[in-house]
């Protein structure tokens, strides 16, 4: 549009690609010198190569204060996202969880001081397996003015304390809307602090041997002069999705599709496609799905059927 759109984000399928936009929409307020609206979350669903009109998601998950960059579990059945100013906030903007039960999502829940401070937190990226967030912070006693922090989710379901990503991804300038990749290990994130050719770039590290390898540029022509934030990827890992304030958009700050080098993509992932049903009346139930490795027995992976689809 002709307002900002960014923070995509794509299912593992590559069918549904969830955004932030500042459009004008029925939950909007009030218009700002700059022609933009408050923040709402839209998906557009991909028919072959077309993608269909954005829709707006609806109450609760929208409302009339800022409410972006949603991020999504690889099952799609669990949603963590940021509102700002609302009665529960503990700082500027906090991070929120809700659930997808049928077609409704629940009321968004704050995910409390052990995660959210009295600063701003925001721009979360919610793993595949569900176990982790990454999301960006200027919460003090990081390196510079925006840094990434991780969560984990501990045996009992509950979230960790934040725990700064440490000072090979973190710079003394901003460093921003990470992305882990559904292998677990590639992470995808924006920096203004890391060698680039804008004001900020995208950039690749892998987590091996327990620590974070040294940034890659993702180099041209994925970052241009411009700013270039907000990566995503399918779980094919061949097309990626971003936002950028280049010259050539239709807003302040559009969406693109880029194909990766394969240097650059993280490690393919299997999608596990399929229908839970009561085997005596046929009728779509929402179930828990175990994987696991038949070999040595070790749990793979822990998802939740959607009792309509």
């Amino acid at each position: 549009s002709g307002s900002d759109d960014y923070f995509p984000q794509i299912e593992p399928t590559g069918t549904k690609l969830y955004f932030t936009s500042q459009r004008q929409s029925r939950l909007s307020a009030n218009t700002t010198t700059d022609g933009n609206y408050g923040e709402d979350v839209y998906y557009v669903q991909r028919a072959g190569n077309t993608w269909a009109p954005p829709t707006l998601l609806p109450e609760p998950i929208n409302s009339r204060n800022n409410d972006g960059a949603a991020t999504f579990s690889g099952d799609g059945q669990v949603m963590v996202y940021g509102q700002c100013s609302t009665e529960e906030s503990i700082g500027s903007c906090d991070l929120y969880i809700s659930t997808l039960d049928g077609d409704q999502w629940s009321a968004p829940v704050n995910l409390g001081n052990v995660v959210n401070s009295k600063d701003w937190d925001a721009q979360a990226n919610l793993s595949a397996d569900g176990t982790k967030i990454l999301f960006s912070s200027d919460r003090p006693g990081g390196y510079g003015g925006e840094d990434i922090y991780m969560v984990e989710k501990n045996q009992f379901g509950d979230w960790g304390v934040a725990q700064n990503l440490g000072p090979i991804i973190n710079t003394p300038y901003n460093d921003k809307s990470p992305y882990l990749a559904p292998d677990g290990r590639t992470l995808y994130f924006s920096s203004s602090g890391h060698p680039g050719f804008g004001g900020f770039d995208l950039f690749k590290s892998t987590f091996e041997n327990m620590k974070w390898t040294n940034p890659v540029n993702l180099g041209r022509p994925l970052n241009s002069e411009g700013d270039d934030n907000y990566f995503t990827i399918s779980a094919s890992g061949e097309h990626a999705y971003f936002a950028s304030t280049r010259a050539g958009g239709s807003g302040m700050t559009d969406l693109y599709q880029i194909e990766i080098p394969e240097a650059l993509r993280p490690q393919p992932t299997v999608v596990i496609t399929g229908v839970v049903t009561n085997a005596k009346t046929g009728q779509k139930i929402s179930a828990w799905v175990l994987v696991e490795d038949i070999v040595t027995g070790d749990m793979i992976a822990t998802n939740k059927s959607n009792s309509n689809t």
